[in-house]
């Protein structure tokens, strides 16, 4: 097949996974209600067999009615009754997303960027969707959020999924699965409703009028030396293949012993999981080695909601060593069902997780890893362009 060939293959292919008969969806859902009570670890941690059965049941009954994207969404919301981080359906690729970065501060909805057309929202709250006041839209969009990790990993994925057209049409907050009605609100208490597309295309505009230094991209591994402030800054945002990983981390150490920083700080505020033992056995020993309890290095850490899973279990391990963990509380429990297994199902190609294991890493009680200093993220510091954790550290 030539590669012409298998391009034109492979986009058809991607066009019409998700294009079934009413018989293939029920055949799925048939296979994930089997399947996902045998693969998790223990599917009824949070929701009774007869409630999963019943919510199967119902959206059986509803297929014909409903099309593809609503089909999703209804085994999103089945994966969701399960309850914890590791059991889901990410939405698919063939879902179109709407032009607007959303972050929640405190309680408002705001936008952090957006497409150029609509740069005058930039900056404004989220208060209605459609009809629906925010409270209400939000309030649907938890239905596709498990609720067995913490405030935070529903902070994080609720801002997600509402930015996705086809979530917010099958949820009642729009007829369109290419646009939504979406009302802002500035400062001053001025709405603004917008009509916003998904096929508005360009680089978004953004919030903040400067760009901090975490969050500009600099690939899944990087580390920069802050003279003034003696400090080796490592953003790690990724679990690399181990050949990348070692090579990074042979630079990273070369560069701690030929800097002789006063302080090492290790970034996981953008990391959401990998292999928590790949950075066990090529980089806590050594930096244990150089920083942290015993040396002169102080040793810290950020962390935050999208700090997740591998990365989670990782700031417990820089703890263990000396490390002063800052910023705001994880999105993962420390305690709970993890371990990602993976299951297609037969007609919709869709992939969906499940939890393998239950592990235990702090007392039953932590619904978080916490910070040993809190700084959140507010939205003035976000605006102002401010890293107020980086800030905290690099002036402590």
């Amino acid at each position: 097949m030539t590669k012409k060939l298998l391009f034109i293959f492979l986009l058809f292919g991607t066009l019409s996974a998700h294009a079934l008969t009413p018989e293939q969806w029920r055949e799925d859902l048939k296979y994930l209600a089997d399947r996902l009570p045998h693969n998790h670890k223990n599917a009824f941690h949070r929701v009774t067999r007869e409630q999963f059965l019943a919510a199967v049941q119902s959206l059986d009954g509803k297929i014909p009615s409903l099309a593809d994207h609503e089909v999703i969404v209804g085994m999103m919301r089945l994966f969701t009754m399960v309850g914890d981080g590791h059991t889901m359906i990410d939405p698919p690729a063939s879902f179109h997303t709407l032009p607007v970065s959303l972050f929640m501060f405190n309680g408002e909805l705001r936008v952090t960027g957006a497409a150029k057309e609509y740069a005058d929202i930039v900056g404004t709250k989220l208060v209605r969707i459609g009809d629906v006041p925010i409270k209400e839209a939000w309030a649907r969009v938890m239905e596709l959020v498990p609720h067995g990790e913490n405030e935070q990993f529903l902070r994080r994925f609720g801002a997600i999924d509402l930015q996705y057209a086809e979530i917010v049409q099958a949820l009642g907050l729009s007829k369109s699965t290419h646009s939504a009605a979406m009302t802002f609100e500035d400062d001053d208490g001025k709405q603004t409703t917008v009509e916003v597309r998904t096929d508005a295309k360009g680089e978004k505009v953004s919030a903040a009028k400067i760009i901090s230094l975490s969050r500009k991209k600099q690939g899944d591994l990087s580390f920069t030396f802050l003279p003034e402030a003696k400090t080796l800054y490592f953003r790690f945002d990724v679990y690399s293949p181990a050949p990348e990983f070692s090579k990074f981390a042979d630079e990273l150490f070369h560069e701690m012993d030929t800097r002789r920083p006063a302080k090492l700080v290790v970034d996981l505020r953008q990391n959401s999981g990998g292999d928590m033992l790949r950075f066990r056995r090529l980089m806590l020993h050594e930096i244990a080695s150089r920083a942290g309890t015993g040396h002169p290095v102080r040793l810290y850490v950020l962390i935050g909601r999208k700090t997740f899973s591998a990365a989670m279990i990782n700031a417990i391990d820089l703890r263990k060593i000396g490390g002063v963990l800052v910023g705001e509380p994880t999105g993962a429990r420390p305690n709970g069902y993890s371990e990602n297994g993976k299951m297609t199902l037969p007609n919709s190609k869709l992939p969906a997780h499940f939890s393998k294991q239950y592990q235990q890493w702090a007392d039953d009680k932590d619904e978080a890893v916490n910070p040993d200093h809190s700084i959140p993220v507010t939205w003035p510091d976000y605006v102002a362009g401010r890293d107020a954790a980086l800030e905290w550290v690099l002036s402590h």
